[in-house]
């Protein structure tokens, strides 16, 4: 008897007796809350995979063995710089052989793993005897391109216990990428890095994910921290990093190879000869520093893609967290070529109520991405990488210290408005990253009080929309 699951389903529990088989399809996701037993060897479970999607399972029985497939396109194997993954085991002591080490003329591949603690050579070849790869370790992540396009098979015991990585180190200057490892998803279902009992001991907050086809890295506040089934990705550690995946962080998502409602500024440089492209993110906290935290920030990774970072500090940054935006605020920018010469760069997400401007220091062209999203230009060798800043400005908000018969004035927890006749005006109050966090209307009265005792203390603008004049001003919220 064959069974198929096809869609999502959730069971209390299943066994699979001698003789019968259970297959998730690809688009299919299976969820048993109690007991799975298989009693038909691996044959008797199978998770398949196709070009645009893997099937999923979340259980939580021990010693439970299936067959779980996963399509891998092939790579252009003559550039070497498209095709590339980040791959992990969902099953214990897979055996690095056969369909993952193929041989022939026309059905080559590479596979790689990373070592922290190099400066030369820190991607480990698995065709070197000596570096001793011959099994997929549990929660580790592999680098693999494949000539050919195929399905590849994982066959044994499912991972479905928390998995710890412990002994993470930062080699500091001994390093060519300090403190960076490849780690891997160990279950045959998608994993959250915000959801479960994750234990992160000296862990950045943020960690990376290969898009092989933007040929770059991206952080997990751009992709919404979904690592999906059978995916390596890249964690931060100062030192001495401990890094525990539960099985709760396990969760049904349909990405393939890696979500996000947060506010912030995201740039990407764009080669227009291969279509490969490098994020960039800026945000703001007024829990963050300018100094690189931990709990905010992330360092930029070169893939293959044209380099492209924010840097504060002396620091390169691919995800840049910084207190709070101002109208003097100027954050560089690093741009470095790669094999092309034409590019873009251009506005994919901003802040509402803020304008970005973006200057080309090789050029000097200003251009307001708010209204012109992309910029194109050209780079050659030997250009200065210092090439660009952004600074930014506020969207319909007139100068806050222009003149007018209108007095704005914290006391308490309050915001006061205050006018020289009574008055219809809508109130709209902003963050200094153009949040809108209040709003109200001044009720025909000649003094309006808002309360603000759920902002936290900072800068806030507070615009009075009359008609078709705004009016505004700054003011400085204490409780």
């Amino acid at each position: 008897m064959v069974s198929t699951v096809n869609t999502d389903v959730v069971v209390a529990s299943i066994t699979i007796n001698a003789a019968h088989s259970l297959t998730i399809d690809a688009d299919g996701t299976l969820e048993v809350t109690g007991s799975l037993t298989n009693n038909a060897g691996n044959a008797g479970l199978n998770i398949l995979s196709n070009s645009s999607s893997t099937g999923s399972l979340i259980h939580n029985t021990a010693g439970v063995s299936a067959n779980v497939e996963r399509y891998i396109a092939a790579a252009e194997w003559t550039t070497g710089t498209d095709g590339w993954h980040l791959l992990s085991s969902p099953v214990a002591a897979q055996s690095i052989s056969g369909d993952w080490t193929p041989s022939g003329t026309g059905n080559d591949y590479d596979m790689y793993i990373f070592d922290e603690t190099k400066v030369n050579e820190y991607w480990l070849n698995q065709k070197v005897p000596a570096n001793n790869i011959t099994t997929f370790e549990t929660g580790k992540g592999y680098l693999v391109a494949y000539e050919q396009s195929g399905i590849r098979l994982f066959t044994g015991t499912l991972n479905s216990s928390d998995v710890t990585i412990s002994s993470l180190s930062n080699s500091g200057i001994a390093s060519a990428y300090p403190g960076w490892h490849l780690v891997g998803n160990p279950f045959a279902s998608a994993i959250d890095y915000d959801l479960g009992t994750w234990t992160k001991t000296n862990i950045d907050v943020e960690i990376q994910v290969w898009d092989e086809i933007a040929s770059s890295y991206k952080t997990s506040t751009e992709v919404g921290g979904i690592v999906p089934a059978m995916n390596g990705f890249m964690v931060h550690t100062s030192g001495s990093g401990v890094l525990a995946i539960p099985n709760n962080a396990r969760t049904h998502d349909a990405a393939n190879w890696y979500k996000s409602g947060e506010e912030y500024i995201l740039l990407k440089a764009n080669d227009l000869e291969t279509n490969m492209s490098q994020s960039s993110i800026v945000r703001f906290n007024a829990l963050a520093t300018e100094a690189y935290d931990t709990d905010f920030d992330s360092y930029f990774l070169q893939g293959f893609a044209p380099a492209f970072y924010s840097e504060t500090g002396g620091n390169l940054y691919a995800l840049n967290t910084l207190p709070e935006v101002t109208g003097s605020m100027v954050i560089p920018f690093g741009f470095s070529k790669n094999g092309s010469s034409e590019f873009s760069i251009e506005l994919s997400k901003s802040i509402s109520g803020t304008s970005v401007f973006l200057t080309d220091k090789k050029t000097n062209i200003v251009t307001n991405l708010t209204e012109t999203p992309v910029y194109n230009f050209s780079a050659a060798e030997g250009d200065d990488a210092n090439r660009f800043t952004i600074h930014f400005s506020s969207v319909g908000i007139d100068d806050v210290n222009s003149s007018s018969d209108i007095r704005v004035y914290t006391s308490g927890g309050n915001i006061n408005v205050s006018l020289q006749q009574n008055s219809n005006a809508v109130v709209k109050i902003y963050s200094l990253t153009g949040q809108l966090v209040l709003q109200g209307n001044t009720g025909g009265k000649s003094l309006a009080t808002f309360n603000a005792t759920s902002l936290h203390d900072g800068i806030y603008i507070v615009s009075l929309v009359s008609g078709e004049q705004t009016i505004s001003r700054k003011i400085v919220l204490r409780k």
